[in-house]
C-alpha cells in the first residue's frame, strides 16, 4: 500500500478548522472522517444498520452512543482502504477523548497506517469570539463566511452553491462562544498533550489570514 497521509486537525470553534478541512481534503484527496458527518450520513440512509438509534439520539438533542460512533467510524476507515484512489485521512473532531485516541491507534495499527502529523489551529479566546459573531453560513450548502474577514465575492449570494439563503447562529453571542472554547480546552487537554508527548502536534498560529495558515499547513505536510 502507498505511503498515505493521515492527518488529525484540532482547533476550538472559530478557529478556521472546517475551512482548513476542506482544503487538505481537497488538495490532498483525503477521506474525511469527521464523526458528526458521517452521523448525518447515517440519518440519510433509512436501511442503514444504524439508522433507528442515531435518528432518535439526534432527533432527541442527545449525543449519539459512543460504541456506534466507533462502528460508524471504523466501517468508514476500513471501507476507505479498500478504494484504489485512497491517499490517506482528514480526522476532523476526532479524537476528542484518550478513551477515543486509543480506539483511533487500534484502527491505524490494523491497517498498518500512522499519523502525519496533529495539527493544533491556536486563536487567541478574542479573536475567536470576534470571529463568530461575524460569522454567517449558506442554508443551502452549509458553506461559512465571515462579514470582516471571508465575505461572499457577490455580497448576498453564495460562491459555491449560488443560494442567497443566510443563516446566523442565534447562539453565536460573547458569552456562549467562551463556554464553547472552555469546552474545547478542557475535553481535549488530554489529547492534545498525548499528540505533542509523541512529538508529532504542529501548533500554527490561525489569529493570521486563512491563506497564510494555509500555506503553513501546506509546508508541514
Amino acid at each position: 500500500m502507498k505511503t498515505a497521509k493521515n492527518v488529525i486537525l484540532f482547533g476550538a470553534p472559530g478557529s478556521g478548522k472546517g475551512t482548513q478541512a476542506a482544503k487538505i481534503i481537497a488538495k490532498y484527496n483525503l477521506t474525511d472522517i469527521t464523526p458528526g458527518n458521517l452521523l448525518r450520513e447515517v440519518v440519510k440512509n433509512s436501511s442503514h444498520k444504524y439508522y433507528a438509534p442515531v435518528k432518535t439520539a439526534m432527533d432527541a438533542g442527545n449525543l449519539v452512543d459512543i460504541s456506534i460512533i466507533e462502528a460508524v467510524v471504523s466501517e468508514k476507515f476500513f471501507g476507505s482502504l479498500q478504494s484504489p484512489n485512497f491517499s490517506g485521512f482528514l480526522f476532523d473532531g476526532f479524537p476528542r477523548s484518550l478513551a477515543q485516541s486509543n480506539f483511533l491507534d487500534s484502527l491505524l495499527e490494523k491497517s498498518a497506517q500512522s499519523i502525519t502529523a496533529a495539527i493544533l489551529l491556536d486563536v487567541d479566546v478574542n479573536v475567536l469570539v470576534d470571529r463568530i459573531v461575524n460569522r454567517f453560513t449558506c442554508s443551502s450548502c452549509g458553506a461559512v463566511y465571515n462579514k470582516k474577514s471571508n465575505p461572499t465575492k457577490v455580497e448576498g449570494v453564495c460562491d459555491v452553491c449560488g443560494s442567497v439563503h443566510f443563516s446566523h447562529r442565534s447562539d453565536d453571542n460573547e458569552e456562549t462562544i467562551k463556554n464553547r472554547v472552555k469546552v474545547f480546552n478542557d475535553s481535549c487537554s488530554d489529547v492534545i498533550a498525548l499528540y505533542k508527548s509523541r512529538n508529532i502536534l504542529q501548533t500554527i498560529n490561525a489569529s493570521q489570514p486563512i491563506e497564510l495558515v494555509e500555506q503553513q499547513i501546506e509546508n508541514l505536510l
